[in-house]
């Protein structure tokens, strides 16, 4: 995947933590906002979008700004479901 938009119809899901190791929070990223904001054919890796974002809990803490990480998970259902298609043909 290397844009939202693939990411989107891929139904995967990507979270935002906190590096920080007072904090590590974690967020959902809403990638339908996302898109909407930067359009779907904007980069979704690590180094296309994770400067965009700050720790709300550090930041409501009074920490600096501090380095954010970016976590991929595909959609492992439709994964198995196309393996288990391909066993079928």
């Amino acid at each position: 995947m290397g844009t939202i938009g693939e990411a989107i119809d891929a139904n995967e899901t990507f979270w935002v933590g906190c590096s920080d190791p007072r904090c590590r929070h974690l967020a959902k990223l809403d990638l339908a906002a996302l898109a909407r904001r930067l359009g779907r054919d904007h980069g979704i890796m690590h180094d296309d979008v994770a400067h965009l974002f700050r720790c709300q809990k550090c930041a409501e803490a009074g920490r600096p700004r501090g380095k954010v990480g970016l976590t991929r998970i595909p959609d492992y259902a439709a994964s198995i479901r196309q393996a288990r298609e391909m066993r079928r043909d």
